[in-house]
């Protein structure tokens, strides 16, 4: 059984979900596009492995203005923070 990492980038933070039986989801892409919209469905197929909040609304910004802009630190931080959650 394969396992994917999902990371999904917020305005509030970053969180890492676990997702097992990654080829059975590929192969009913129109059922997961459905899922998607159903939070029961949506959220039995994924599971929160991590979350890190952003500590200000000014530290939230500077995130995702140097994720946009493809600038370095914070993308370092967010390694360090898939290295600890992968582990």
């Amino acid at each position: 059984m394969q396992v994917l990492f999902v990371l999904f980038e917020h305005a509030s933070g970053y969180a890492i979900f676990r997702c097992e039986d990654v080829e059975d989801i590929g192969a009913f892409l129109p059922e997961v596009e459905e899922a998607v919209l159903d939070f029961a469905r949506f959220g039995s197929m994924l599971t929160l492995e991590a979350f890190s909040p952003f500590k200000t609304g000014v530290n939230a910004l500077e995130n995702i203005n140097c994720i946009s802009e493809g600038a370095e630190t914070p993308l370092q931080l967010l390694c360090r923070f898939v290295k600890v959650c992968a582990m």
